[in-house]
C-alpha cells in the first residue's frame, strides 16, 4: 500500500514524533509511506525529524497518486495549515489529535485569511452532548465540519467520539495515542533526597500548577518543605502570578526551568518523587505528556477523565477533573507516605505503556481500517464531484438543493453498509 502520511514533521512537533513512529512501523510491515508536511511559513523551514522515509511539502505532492491518504489534524495552524489543501483535493482518513479546533481556525484566519466552511445545518442540531463528552458546544460545529470532510476518522479518547461520529459518514475508531519513549530508558537516575513534584510542558493555567501549589501548602505543615519544579515555557505575567501565590500560601517558590531538552527533561522527571499531568479543560485527544511521564517510571497524578482515564487505576493516582486541591494533597500524601507502593505503581505503569502506547499496537489497530474498502470513501469523492451542481457561479451553495443531494448520498451510504 502506498500511503501519504500528512503531518507536521519538524523536530519540535509531538505529532511529528508520533507520525514518524507509526509511519516507520508501517514501512517495516512492507508499506510505502511518504511524510507530507503540513506546516506553512517559518514552521515549514524548521528542520525535519530524522527519517529514511521520503519527506515532501503538501503543496508539492500529487495526492491522487497514493492508495491512501492519512491527515493528522491538530489545533495549531502554523503546524497544520496545509491540511486544507489536501481536504480540497481528496477525502482522507483523519486522525484527530484534538477535540477543539477554534485556535486552529483563528490561526488560519490570522496567517492566511482563510475560514473553514461549516457543514450546512450543523449548528441546528439540538441534541445535547452525552455526559462523557468534553467538546465545548461552541467548538462542536467546527470539529464536526472537519470530520465530515473525511471518509473515516481515528480518535485517541472516548471524550469526543460522539462529536466526530455524528458527522463523519464512515467508521470512527478509538485507538490510544502511540508515542515513542523519548528517553534513554527508565531508572537511569534515582530521585533526589527530599520531596520533589514536577509539572512539565507549556506552563499555563491549563496545567493546574496553582491547584498543585495549594495541595503542597496543605501538606507542608506535616511533611516539611516540598519542591515544585515547572519545566517548560511560561509567560512572564503568569510566572509572576505563581510567585505571588506561593508567597501568599507560605510555600517555597516554584523552580522554573524554562524550555528543556528531551535529555534534561528525562533527568528532571526521574529525579522527581511525583509527577502531575493535569489539564483543565481537556481539549486534546491523547496526551504526549502522559506517555512521556509513564515511560519515566515515576509516581503519576492524573485526572480520571478522557484519555487519562484509560490508564488502569492501579498504575496512577487519579484525582477529580476539577480545581479541587484536597484530592491532589491526598494523592501526594499517599506517594510520600508509601514510597515503595508508589514505585510499584510506577513500574506497572511503564510496562503497560510500553505495550499499549507502542507503534506496533497502534498499527495493529490502524491497518484493518486502511485495508478495508469503505463505501464512505467513494461517496466522499462523489460528493466532491457534485459540488459544481449545487453551487452558483459565485461558489456559494444553493441551499435548496442540498437536502435532496444529501438524502441521495445518505441512501447510498446506508444501502452499501455491511
Amino acid at each position: 500500500m502506498l500511503i501519504a502520511w500528512a503531518t507536521p514533521f519538524n523536530y519540535r512537533s509531538a505529532i511529528g514524533k508520533f507520525s514518524r513512529a507509526v509511519a516507520e512501523e508501517l514501512e517495516h510491515r512492507g508499506h510505502e509511506v511518504a511524510m507530507v508536511r503540513l506546516e506553512t511559513g517559518p514552521e515549514l523551514d524548521l528542520a525535519p525529524l530524522a527519517t529514511k522515509l521520503p519527506v515532501v511539502s503538501a503543496h508539492e505532492v500529487d495526492i491522487d497518486s497514493f492508495d491512501e491518504v492519512v491527515v493528522n489534524f491538530g489545533n495549531h495552524a502554523p503546524y497544520h495549515s496545509q491540511c486544507l489543501s489536501i481536504l480540497a483535493r481528496r477525502p482522507p482518513l483523519g486522525i484527530f489529535h484534538d477535540a477543539e479546533f477554534r485556535d486552529f481556525e483563528w490561526g488560519l484566519r490570522q496567517r492566511h485569511r482563510i475560514d473553514i466552511p461549516r457543514l450546512i445545518g450543523i449548528s441546528d442540531n439540538g441534541e445535547l452532548p452525552s455526559e462523557d463528552e468534553l467538546v465545548a458546544p461552541e467548538g462542536r460545529p467546527l470539529l464536526g465540519s472537519l470530520a465530515a470532510m473525511c471518509w473515516g476518522a481515528v480518535i485517541h479518547g472516548p471524550h469526543y467520539q460522539r462529536a466526530v461520529a455524528d458527522y463523519c459518514a464512515g467508521p470512527v475508531e478509538t485507538i490510544p495515542l502511540c508515542y515513542p519513549d523519548p528517553g534513554n530508558g527508565a531508572g537511569s537516575a534515582k530521585p533526589t533526597p527530599g520531596r520533589r513534584v514536577t509539572i512539565f510542558g507549556v506552563i499555563s493555567e491549563h496545567k493546574q500548577p496553582r491547584r498543585v501549589m495549594r495541595a503542597i501548602a496543605k501538606l507542608e505543615k506535616r511533611l516539611g518543605p516540598i519542591e515544585l519544579h515547572l519545566a517548560g515555557a511560561i509567560e512572564e505575567p503568569y510566572r509572576a502570578r505563581l510567585l505571588q501565590e506561593a508567597k501568599e500560601l507560605r510555600i517555597q517558590p516554584p523552580c522554573f526551568h524554562g524550555y528543556v531538552s528531551d535529555e534534561n527533561l528525562q533527568q528532571l522527571i526521574e529525579n522527581s518523587h511525583a509527577v502531575c499531568v493535569l489539564r483543565f479543560p481537556v481539549t486534546e485527544g491523547g496526551s504526549a505528556s502522559l506517555a512521556t511521564a509513564l515511560y519515566r517510571q515515576r509516581p503519576l497524578i492524573i485526572a480520571d477523565i478522557a484519555s487519562y482515564a484509560m490508564v488502569p487505576d492501579d498504575m496512577a493516582f487519579k484525582v477529580s477533573y476539577s480545581d479541587d486541591a484536597d484530592d491532589v494533597a491526598e494523592a501526594l500524601s499517599q506517594i510520600f507516605d508509601d514510597a515503595s507502593g508508589a514505585e510499584a505503581r510506577a513500574t506497572r505503569a511503564r510496562h503497560w505503556a510500553e505495550g499499549r502506547l507502542s507503534a506496533d499496537s497502534y498499527v495493529n489497530a490502524l491497518l484493518p481500517l486502511l485495508r478495508k474498502s469503505h463505501p464512505s470513501a467513494s461517496l466522499a469523492r462523489l460528493a466532491r464531484d457534485l459540488v459544481p451542481a449545487i453551487t452558483n457561479p459565485s461558489g456559494q451553495v444553493i441551499k435548496s438543493v442540498v437536502p435532496d443531494v444529501s438524502e441521495v448520498l445518505e441512501w447510498m451510504n446506508s444501502s452499501q453498509a455491511p
